[in-house]
């Protein structure tokens, strides 16, 4: 600091030789100063500013590279709801087919049944026979005192006038039907598989005389083995004793439909369809 001391007073002789005033010289000097003390003040300021501003293009561009990860992670999880929507509107779509398919089958054995129903009303309305639904299948149901004696597999004249009625009713629906025999648990067990198969092929027989075509009817005996009375009471065996009519699945229809365990429930189908906008 000495030196400026020194210039100070130096100064103020050449100024004072010059014919300046010190009292002008001060006014100046102090003019000079504050000007100096702003610029120097302006200066801190430009500097904190430019300092705030560096704060906040980092406090930016730390955003942005967050808001450019959010991004991508938004991408590619709206890429990932894209491939499960495509993959559960194919689900849908195929689950849809099947259930019109399933309808389409459906349609066809209501046709049936209403072709039967029409053609056996009479029968029916006399009481003998029934048509049934039995294990998924339908079922032409003719009580044992129609068709035979007891313990007999000799067709009497009121059965083989029933079966030649049913006959054409049947080849009429185009469909392979299966003539089964079924017996009470009476006598022994050989009687009654023999029983019941003697009586199955005699109506088969019959059915072939009346024009029912053989290549869409099969015979078999049940014995007392699918009963559908209990054969402890009377009336129960009475109604065990029976030759059944059974409309064969159709096995090509069968094989269009999805296995129990691959198919969706029907609630799941139509929660999908719904949230797809397909119902």
């Amino acid at each position: 600091m000495r030196p400026a001391r020194i210039i100070v007073p130096g100064l103020a002789l050449v100024l004072g030789a010059c014919g300046i005033s010190q009292e002008v010289f001060d006014k100046e000097v102090g003019k000079w100063k504050a000007a100096t003390e702003q610029c120097q003040t302006e200066k801190d300021a430009a500097l904190a500013e430019k300092a705030s501003l560096e704060e906040a293009k980092k406090k930016l561009t730390d955003e942005n590279a967050q808001l450019t990860t959010e991004k991508t992670a938004c991408l590619d999880e709206l890429a990932k709801v894209a491939t499960e929507k495509g993959a559960v509107q194919g689900d849908l779509n195929a689950a849809l087919a099947q259930l019109k398919l399933m309808r389409d089958i459906a349609a066809k054995q209501k046709a049936t049944l209403d072709a039967l129903m029409s053609g056996l009303q009479s029968m029916v309305t006399a009481g003998k026979i029934k048509i049934v639904r039995r294990n998924g299948r339908l079922v032409v149901e003719i009580a044992e005192n129609i068709l035979f004696d007891s313990g007999k597999s000799a067709l009497k004249a009121d059965g083989k006038d029933a079966l030649t009625q049913i006959a054409p009713v049947l080849a009429s629906v185009n469909r392979e039907f299966q003539v089964s025999g079924h017996t009470d648990n009476v006598g022994s067990e050989d009687f009654n598989w023999k029983l019941s198969m003697d009586r199955a092929l005699t109506v088969l027989s019959t059915l072939r005389g009346a024009g029912y075509p053989g290549e869409r009817i099969s015979a078999a005996g049940y014995a007392w083995f699918q009963p559908v009375g209990t054969n402890d009471t009377k009336d129960g065996r009475q109604q065990n004793r029976r030759v059944d009519i059974v409309l064969v699945p159709n096995l090509e229809e069968l094989k269009l439909l999805p296995s129990v365990s691959a198919a969706p429930a029907c609630g799941e189908y139509l929660a999908l369809a719904e949230e797809l906008g397909e119902l």
